[in-house]
């Protein structure tokens, strides 16, 4: 797992903004919520992104599936 984020309620995210704090090389990764923190469902999936040009860099991806969760983490795949 790359990062997670957890609310109080459960919450529909539209878009997925994605700024990395050191130069990476992530180009595929999964987007996934959960109710449970323990099964999660995919709701968008990258692959062959370019890589980010410098850190803090901000890109913005639309999320494909939106489903309220009350966990949401980004995986690399």
């Amino acid at each position: 797992m790359i990062c997670g984020v957890s609310f109080i309620q459960t919450t529909t995210l539209h878009i997925d903004t994605l700024f990395p704090l050191r130069n990476t090389l992530l180009n595929m990764w999964a987007f996934e919520g959960s109710n449970d923190n323990i099964r999660w469902k995919v709701l968008d999936k990258k692959f062959n992104v370019p890589g980010f040009a410098a850190t803090g860099e901000r890109r913005l991806f639309e999320i494909k599936k939106k489903e309220s969760f009350k966990y949401f983490r980004l995986r690399d795949l």
